[in-house]
């Protein structure tokens, strides 16, 4: 299996519809002032069989190096097992050549293509890759929001959703630059409150949406004040991702957050989406319970996130 390494434009040319967002060239070539240098890199064997796209940081190889996944992406979904051995091999001599002292990769959660994800899992494995977490991570599949939601999920998700409904709230996508800063001023003060940090300027969001479509939404109490509200990236075909949302702490007992899910979920359904990927649920494999326990209780489904790493001494 030869590595090819190329720069973005040629990464552009011929991966030219990733399977996830975080795999493109527009993607990292935004975000590479956050590692010493970015790596395009191609798969041959007769043909294109696999690409990554990774960044050195603390002369280790990562991919992503400022994503929530990235790991290797197919020229064909139907890629073969051998092949994803022989590429793994080939990255490791090639990052050994680079002088890199490790390989650090985190793949997407099995929902975005779980036949491929478990090849990997199940090469990395074979390849002498350690586990470094087993993040849990929750997702909507939207094929599940029809008439008989409401009763499908838990009795007091079903309680607080009816409580919201209720309260008057509303739920508003967000366009003009005013309103999305409004948006993020909530999910921050919220982070605040909490006792967290946002990663995330508004301005490396406003960035970032120049290369990812976003969805920014609002809802808003019955006099009008913003008192919760998400932003979502489009990141697969069919899969949305939550990025941040949160509400006002003080505004809890309107159960903001179950109106605000019940709505995101009805937006999406009418788009034709199928899956809402809300993310993980645990930092460094150590679940947030009361995250779990929402999260279920509106009705999503849990699946496994893998990091791997390996010694490269």
């Amino acid at each position: 299996m030869k590595v090819v390494e190329v720069c973005s434009k040629d990464f552009l040319d011929i991966v030219n519809d990733p399977y996830h967002i975080y795999a493109s060239s527009g993607f990292n070539d935004l975000n590479s002032v956050k590692c010493e240098e970015v790596y395009y890199l191609l798969f041959k064997e007769r043909k294109y069989r696999l690409a990554i796209a990774g960044g050195k940081v603390m002369n280790e190889f990562r991919s992503p190096f400022s994503a929530p996944f990235g790991g290797f992406v197919f020229f064909s979904d139907s890629v073969g097992q051998e092949h994803i051995d022989r590429a793994i091999e080939a990255l490791v001599v090639w990052a050994q050549r680079k002088g890199m002292l490790k390989i650090r990769i985190t793949l997407p959660p099995a929902i975005y293509h779980d036949s491929f994800i478990s090849k990997l899992v199940n090469s990395f494995y074979r390849s002498h890759f350690s586990v470094e977490k087993i993040d849990l991570n929750h997702a909507f599949l939207l094929n599940a929001f029809d008439v008989s939601y409401q009763e499908k999920i838990c009795h007091n998700a079903r309680r607080n959703l009816k409580k919201s409904f209720s309260n008057d709230l509303i739920f508003e996508t967000a366009h003009k630059m005013e309103e999305k800063s409004i948006v993020y001023d909530v999910i921050k003060k919220n982070r605040k409150d909490k006792g967290y940090s946002l990663r995330m300027s508004f301005e490396n969001i406003i960035d970032t949406t120049g290369v990812v479509n976003a969805d920014f939404f609002l809802v808003r109490n019955n006099t009008g004040k913003p008192v919760a509200s998400s932003l979502v990236f489009h990141v697969a075909s069919d899969i949305v991702q939550v990025i941040y949302w949160g509400g006002l702490l003080e505004y809890n007992d309107l159960k903001t957050m179950n109106f605000m899910s019940y709505r995101m979920f009805e937006y999406y359904n009418k788009i034709k989406k199928k899956i809402v990927d809300i993310g993980p649920s645990t930092s460094d494999s150590v679940p947030n319970n009361g995250l779990c326990v929402f999260k279920e209780s509106i009705g999503c489904n849990v699946s496994l996130k893998f990091s791997f790493f390996r010694d490269l001494l």
